[in-house]
């Protein structure tokens, strides 16, 4: 485990496929990577129930989910000020939804199937990023831009 990984951040799963939901929560290596899973849920309602409640480092969602989706929860992220960064899973690569996850500030925007070193490399930027800027601005929210990538899907820059 690298120094960077010393801490744990915490994170969510939030999609209505109970086998994305499942294969994501017991397939990573999350404690390895420096992640701790505080929940699974199928929609984003239930997400946002849980995160009324709990600091949530990262929220990975899938985009469209009954009840409130993806992007949704992204909107009443930011608009309750709540402290997570969204990391979008999802099998369209619709550009709406690319444009929506900018305008909601996405921290990324990953395809399904989700490939294993696409998703660390997104989690190590943001653990990069985090305490870079815990070190330089302790009270400002993190704010990572997103880039196009070669896939046609979204990545931290």
């Amino acid at each position: 485990m690298t120094e960077e990984n010393t801490l744990k951040y915490s994170l969510i799963i939030v999609d209505d496929e109970l086998k994305i939901r499942q294969g994501l929560q017991t397939l990573f290596p999350w404690n390895e990577y420096g992640y701790e899973v505080k929940g699974i849920f199928s929609n984003g309602q239930q997400a946002l129930d849980f995160l009324a409640h709990h600091k949530i480092d990262v929220v990975l969602t899938d985009i469209c989910m009954p009840t409130m989706n993806g992007i949704e929860l992204n909107q009443q992220i930011n608009e309750k000020h709540m402290d997570s960064l969204v990391v979008y899973l999802t099998g369209y690569s619709d550009f709406q939804y690319m444009q929506a996850a900018i305008r909601e500030h996405a921290a990324d925007y990953l395809l399904k199937p989700i490939k294993h070193e696409e998703l660390y490399t997104c989690l190590q930027k943001f653990i990069r990023n985090w305490i870079k800027n815990i070190t330089f601005f302790p009270m400002q929210k993190l704010i990572l831009p997103i880039t196009e990538n070669h896939s046609g899907g979204c990545a931290l820059s």
